[in-house]
């Protein structure tokens, strides 16, 4: 099984992030030293006695649902290079994770946030991005002027989580930041966002040390991530559908949708109990 496992990690490099495919190895192998047995002779049982040994460590639900995602998708790989005839994951129930709401600002603490970059073009600009376009940290980083549409108030996200791209829209004020930001430059880099001193595009790393910094002034914690979580709250209390939202935040993983559904339902009833 050693040798299929190891060709699994090859043949998909290209198709999963370099930490997501150390991972599936990783916990491939540990199935195998528990199992010990010919690929094609593997069944539910013993998929099942490798859950219940992890379970029995100590390990969280949440870590035993990605072993099992890690030890499907492997045998998936088998199933469709005609190595086995069936994938013994098939049918087992993923172990119940309770959902954590996503933490998201209230208005106020927006309006701290703003009170606390005012003044800054760049940080003006950034925060207002984040929150009205519900971008990623990773797709702000590598945001081009060309991605950039002033008539329409959007923004192409080119290469965007999974491979895909999607339009995403953003508000006036935001477009007056952004506008008076990027005019105020008088370097050649493509990039939107740049660090003044090296007239490259800012480092995850670096944005979130800024983050870190409103943090402490402003005395509770945000994060990028979380104006992504603010951004799809704010306008599920506004009705917008689940089904826009998701489009706007380019979600691929269902997973993760059923995750930002939890965020709106909350979202929706502190609407509610706010008008009742």
């Amino acid at each position: 099984m050693h040798h299929y496992i190891e060709q699994f990690g090859k043949d998909h490099c290209l198709c999963y992030k370099a930490v997501t495919i150390r991972d599936y190895l990783r916990i491939n192998r540990r199935f195998n030293q528990h199992i010990q047995k010919p690929l094609d002779k593997i069944d539910r049982k013993d998929v099942r006695s490798f859950l219940i040994m992890l379970s029995e460590s100590g390990l969280k639900p949440g870590t035993v649902a990605t072993n099992l995602t890690a030890i499907y998708a492997f045998f998936n790989y088998c199933l469709e290079e005609g190595w086995i005839t069936n994938n013994p994951v098939v049918g087992i129930p993923f172990p119940k994770v309770d959902e954590k709401l996503p933490r998201y600002l209230t208005y106020p603490e927006l309006a701290s946030l703003r009170a606390c970059v005012e003044g800054n073009l760049f940080e003006q600009a950034m925060v207002e991005v984040f929150y009205t376009t519900g971008v990623r940290i990773s797709e702000l980083v590598r945001l081009r002027t060309e991605d950039l549409n002033w008539s329409e108030r959007s923004i192409l996200i080119q290469d965007g989580k999974g491979g895909v791209d999607r339009i995403v829209l953003f508000s006036a004020t935001c477009g007056q930041y952004l506008e008076t930001y990027v005019s105020s430059r008088a370097d050649s880099s493509p990039h939107v966002f740049i660090n003044p001193n090296t007239k490259r595009s800012f480092g995850i790393s670096t944005i979130n040390a800024r983050f870190q910094s409103y943090s402490d002034s402003i005395g509770f914690r945000v994060t990028p991530h979380m104006l992504r979580y603010t951004f799809a709250a704010h306008l599920a209390q506004k009705e917008m559908s689940l089904d826009h939202i998701r489009q706007l935040l380019g979600h691929v993983n269902p997973r993760t949708t059923r995750h930002y559904a939890t965020l709106y339902d909350h979202a929706q009833k502190k609407m509610y109990d706010k008008w009742m």
